[in-house]
């Protein structure tokens, strides 16, 4: 499904059509030439790359309102668009030149391979949309195979449509998500195992800290991820002193790569919007650390005024976030979600239930507080009321926890909250739910960018 969906939707979506793909396409790209370190010019980053990358990107920019809809004929020509590598000139794309070059290892070198055949530009970037999909069809296929209890949940997570539209085109979150969903696996393979759960030898706990050192240099904000081994009991690590150094070696390893590769941008001077001078970090900071009411008011208005969104663009919103697919469609998704994590009728309870309890919210409210603070200070006015530039899609690495939770409360209720029915019967159901919101999501990209839409005046 996650194929034959993911391709569909990889060749419906123009190029370009993805929040901020001509951004990932020209740091992947100044990744494929070796230039790993980002560069920074008054605190805005950019590279030296072909000119035909940025006379592309601005042909197609699916970002503003389209008054005509995009002809296959337009497309088709962009097509034959050859790269000419050698005439070159400065690209700036301040929202990806802080990013490490992890996110970018599938699409890099997807790049790099084309290249060497002499692709064009739009063919290049197709073949970097499928390194993706094929990185995010692998992940979902891993994660469910280590998954025992969330498999249900999971298996619709990944084949959401916001999901399943990240992973077929250029976005870096595609990485991040990958890593942060197959550690949360690991962790509850190990406390979902029965009573005699294998040990965690030092292989496991050294693949443990180098997925939290890829986690760190993907987004930092969902660093706190890497706690997760603390909920593991200390009998599966030969005792507690030996789970107190893996658990904070992964975590320390989390943190430093995330701290040094920070060291290589500009930080609170950085301007990573690419477009408006107005935004001050430094100050946006300073006015939290002097009004302290703002930590409080600014979530509650935030989720005010911005909940709809949160939601569509959580389960399925597209173009430039422009496209959202009904918002009772979402609510009826997200309702599955949860009811999917009801647990089978055989399923065994996990160890170490109020670990989990208290942990996994500390958790979520740490990543959660962590996404908040980074957009007020780089995307929003100075003493804005509410954070602006917030997006559901930033909640998916969080969501296999929060299903973790969730499945062990089921847990604890009486037996007959369980599911009873055949297994094969709740997974088909998983599937034709599935397969219906992409279905309503291949409808609402085809109406976006495929057919006349009213002026915006």
């Amino acid at each position: 499904m996650s194929l034959t969906i993911g391709l569909v939707m990889l060749v419906l979506t123009p190029p370009f059509g993805v929040p901020d793909e001509p951004h990932h396409f020209l740091r992947a790209y100044q990744i494929s030439e070796g230039q790993l370190l980002p560069t920074f010019h008054d605190n805005r980053g950019g590279a030296e790359l072909p000119r035909s990358i940025l006379l592309t990107s601005k042909l197609l920019k699916a970002s503003e309102w389209l008054t005509q809809p995009l002809s296959r004929r337009q497309i088709l020509q962009s097509l034959h668009v050859p790269l000419d590598p050698q005439r070159r000139t400065y690209c700036e794309f301040s929202n990806t030149s802080a990013y490490s070059p992890v996110p970018y290892l599938p699409q890099a070198a997807a790049i790099l391979i084309s290249r060497s055949l002499g692709l064009g530009v739009i063919q290049i970037l197709y073949y970097a949309r499928l390194a993706n999909l094929l990185l995010w069809t692998a992940t979902g296929y891993l994660a469910l195979s280590l998954a025992p209890g969330i498999r249900r949940p999971l298996f619709l997570l990944m084949l959401m449509p916001m999901s399943l539209y990240l992973a077929a085109s250029m976005s870096a979150d595609v990485v991040g998500i990958s890593l942060a969903i197959l550690f949360s696996a690991l962790v509850w393979r190990q406390i979902a195992e029965p009573a005699s759960p294998k040990k965690i030898s030092s292989r496991h706990a050294c693949l443990f800290i180098l997925m939290a050192c890829g986690i760190g240099l993907t987004k930092f904000v969902y660093v706190p991820l890497t706690a997760l081994p603390l909920i593991i009991p200390s009998g599966d690590f030969g005792g507690r002193p030996r789970k107190r150094l893996i658990a904070f070696s992964v975590i320390a390893a989390a943190l430093l790569t995330s701290v040094l590769w920070a060291m290589q941008t500009p930080g609170l001077d950085m301007v990573a919007n690419g477009v408006s001078k107005d935004f001050y970090p430094r100050l946006q900071l300073q006015f939290l650390q002097q009004n302290p009411s703002a930590w409080l008011t600014l979530p509650i208005q935030t989720l005010r005024v911005a909940w709809k969104e949160q939601l569509t663009s959580f389960v399925g919103e597209f173009g430039w976030m422009q496209a959202p697919i009904s918002p009772i469609a979402c609510i009826l998704y997200c309702l599955a979600l949860l009811w999917t994590c009801r647990p089978n009728a055989d399923d065994q309870t996990p160890r170490s239930i109020w670990r989990c309890v208290i942990l996994i919210p500390v958790i979520v409210f740490s990543s959660l507080s962590a996404l908040g603070l980074t957009a007020y200070l780089y995307w929003n006015p100075l003493a804005s009321p509410d954070i602006k530039g917030l997006q559901g899609r930033y909640l998916i690495p969080l969501a296999p926890v929060v299903m973790m939770l969730i499945s062990i409360l089921w847990l604890r209720l009486p037996p007959r909250f369980r599911a009873r029915r055949a297994t094969w019967k709740l997974e088909f159901e998983c599937a034709l739910i599935a397969a219906a919101a992409n279905i309503c999501a291949l409808y609402a990209i085809i109406i976006w960018f495929y057919t006349s839409k009213p002026s915006p005046h």
